[in-house]
């Protein structure tokens, strides 16, 4: 019989959702694929997460998850040799148990329950095509669960570029035509029947959904510019929620601010004016040993250039012309030449009086 004429599920593991956007959460069920098993779920079996658990929980398995596929690489190559390689592969996959993090529970259950039915599959078929044709869908398995489960992808995974996911073939699990493969459940919570979603395979099914229903309330996923950690907030937004992100955002706010207000076209001859009086002022008192009398003489200087520019501009408002033309920037040199005539002055001044 062809690799892909009979009718192939997944045996153990599968993953039952409801999104309740108007909460920020999401609940689960990790059940057997058979019908009779949904129907003993009770609401004990249900495990809600915030938006932000279910980014933590991905970003935490993300993280893990190259060691997780080193071992499962290797896992391919043992599976066509003999089954207690195989086994005692699989084994190793304890390690990364986390009752905690819900993507691992179903992950790790979900790759025991299809390397034992693949090995188990494989080792009965004697054609070499068909040995190559499960390395490849695992190969496909591993990555749509990388992708999907990037959190670059969190929030807008429905919009992934086709070329980085692929359609995954049928594992081969079992050729049993009695075991159904579940649709959906109904549960009932709290005496009242609440209809679940079905998410098979590396879990496409579910973040597709999810990223959708994120898009649509316009809930995004940025990277936080402070910490470099990912975080729910508005779309674009640059740093999350915790107090040192936040007191480095309201530092660049205010310096923005401050920028903001010395940098419009308006306040642009002012600092001009000011800069220069302020850079004169130091290397005037330096030259002059701050010399009281002589400081005075050129802070009354200094305050009428100021004034001039000051009034200057006030005029160009009132009479809607440009404070950057020809015309601005050669009072502004001017302006220049008398501080630097003043600054001259005062040096051979202070010099006379200490000869």
């Amino acid at each position: 019989m062809s690799l892909f004429q009979t009718e192939r599920i997944y045996d153990n593991t599968v993953l039952l959702y409801r999104i309740i956007q108007e909460e920020k959460r999401v609940e689960f069920i990790i059940t057997q694929n058979d019908n009779d098993a949904i129907k003993k779920i009770t609401e004990d079996d249900i495990i809600s997460l915030s938006y932000n658990e279910l980014l933590n929980d991905t970003i935490e398995f993300h993280q893990s998850f190259p060691q997780i596929k080193a071992i499962i690489s290797e896992q391919k190559e043992l599976m066509r040799k003999d089954k207690k390689s195989a086994d005692n592969q699989l084994k190793i996959l304890d390690v990364f148990n986390n009752d905690s993090n819900f993507l691992f529970k179903y992950y790790i259950n979900r790759f025991r329950s299809i390397f034992t039915a693949e090995h188990s599959y494989v080792s009965n078929i004697e054609w070499p095509s068909s040995k190559c044709k499960t390395k490849y869908r695992i190969d496909i398995f591993l990555n749509n669960i990388e992708t999907i489960t990037d959190p670059e992808y969190f929030s807008h995974f429905y919009t992934t570029a086709e070329n980085k996911l692929l359609s995954e073939p049928d594992f081969i699990i079992q050729e049993d035509h009695a075991i159904r493969r579940c649709v959906g459940g109904n549960i009932y919570i709290k005496g009242r029947l609440v209809k679940f979603d079905v998410s098979y395979f590396s879990l496409i099914e579910f973040f597709d959904d999810f990223s959708s229903k994120l898009s649509i309330s316009e809930a995004f996923v940025n990277k936080c510019k402070c910490c470099n950690n990912y975080f729910f907030g508005e779309k674009d937004a640059s740093y999350c929620a915790t107090s040192s992100c936040q007191k480095e955002y309201k530092r660049i706010l205010k310096n923005k601010k401050e920028y903001d207000r010395t940098h419009t076209p308006d306040k642009q001859p002012i600092k001009a004016v000011d800069d220069i009086v302020s850079t004169t002022k130091n290397r005037l008192r330096k030259k002059i040993n701050n010399d009281p009398h002589l400081m005075s003489e050129y802070l009354d200087e200094a305050e009428n250039v100021k004034q001039e520019i000051r009034n200057e501009v006030e005029r160009r408002k009132i009479e809607h012309q440009p404070f950057n033309d020809a015309s601005m920037k050669n009072n502004i040199l001017n302006i220049k030449s008398r501080i630097r005539n003043v600054y001259l002055d005062l040096i051979d001044r202070f010099k006379t009086q200490n000869n």
